[in-house]
């Protein structure tokens, strides 16, 4: 029998009761938690999951493990989904991440991208808060 897949939002009482009913079963894979708040993130250590899922047509990216789920064949929701992790993204990212920017400040790496890079990635960040601000003074 396949698993089912699981991603449980809020890691309060609710969340943390479905997370821990849902270990319980064999036929249960818990994927992922999405909660902000402290408790969540400690929730989502503790079980070694995702907190967010960048969700598309063809899979979905979940971070910070940087996994990647796909259908192998047909796709529907009675239909087996695939996890994909290269040997790249096994560790925690986030600390890897640390670790670069460590190093390149020591001069040891070169950085994988460039400073023009960086600020076009903050000028669409910027522009994406400020259309979320925009909205939310329009409702």
């Amino acid at each position: 029998m396949k698993r089912i897949p699981l991603a449980v939002i809020g890691a309060g009482l609710i969340g943390r009761t479905h997370v821990d009913r849902a270990l319980r079963s064999p036929d249960v894979h818990l994927v992922g938690i999405a909660d902000p708040s402290e408790t969540g993130r400690r929730c989502q250590r503790r079980h070694n999951v995702d907190s967010h899922f960048l969700s598309g047509t063809e899979g979905s990216l979940t971070l910070p493990r940087l996994a990647y789920w796909h259908y192998r064949g047909k796709k529907g929701w009675e239909d087996e989904l695939t996890e994909r992790r290269e040997a790249l993204h096994l560790g925690d990212p986030y600390a890897e991440q640390m670790r670069h920017f460590c190093a390149v400040i020591d001069g040891k790496e070169a950085p994988l991208c460039s400073a023009a890079d960086g600020s076009a990635s903050l000028r669409a960040t910027l522009a994406v808060a400020a259309a979320g601000a925009e909205e939310a003074r329009s409702t």
